[in-house]
């Protein structure tokens, strides 16, 4: 990691709106489903079990989940989750663990899933999915993340996207495509045209 900036204050309400240091800023999500990158319909199962996974995820990997609370139809995901970290020898950084960040030249705000360490000691933003394939924006989704950690001074060597599938199995693809940080930044741009 390089040298950091001071950090703004980044909150997220019910709503999804993010503000930073009180003034309203757009999301990641919002930027990219305003660009049409991410459809409009939603599929509220997905969506809450997305949300579960998360938050069981993030208790496991700060030592607090009871395994009691999760539910039998999430244990596939948590099993590819606890699979995951032994198989591609990840260690969650705890301050890196649903992050709010902010870009502060762009103007925007997110939450990344997280940063792991590995092995050899490279940092890997990865982004966390449920379901049986990837999607097709996670590209552009991790470069806004890495865009705005970099931004705050922060280095990391690569982006990925960790799947966690039904089966119980899990998937850990890297995101290597130079164009996914220039699409990302033409989102940006149409958003502040279209937006102001």
């Amino acid at each position: 990691m390089t040298t950091k900036t001071k950090e703004p204050e980044i909150t997220l309400d019910a709503g999804h709106v993010y503000r930073v240091n009180g003034i309203v800023r757009p999301g990641v999500t919002s930027i990219l489903k305003d660009c049409g990158l991410i459809p409009d319909f939603a599929n509220e199962e997905a969506m809450l079990r997305g949300k579960a996974v998360h938050r069981a995820c993030e208790l496991l990997d700060l030592g607090t989940l009871d395994w009691s609370s999760v539910r039998d139809e999430f244990m596939p995901y948590m099993t590819a989750y606890e699979e995951a970290l032994e198989k591609y020898r990840l260690t969650p950084i705890p301050e890196f663990i649903e992050r709010k960040v902010y870009h502060p030249y762009c103007l925007y705000a997110g939450t990344l899933d997280r940063v792991y360490r590995a092995v050899n000691g490279d940092l890997i933003l990865t982004d966390i999915k449920t379901g049986t394939s990837i999607p097709d924006y996670a590209g552009e989704q991790t470069a806004a993340y890495k865009d705005a950690l970099l931004a705050l001074g922060y280095q990391v060597a690569d982006r990925a996207v960790l799947l966690l599938k039904p089966d119980g199995s899990p998937q850990l693809q890297y995101l290597t495509d130079p164009n996914d940080e220039q699409i990302w930044m033409s989102c940006v741009n149409l958003y502040r045209r279209k937006h102001g």
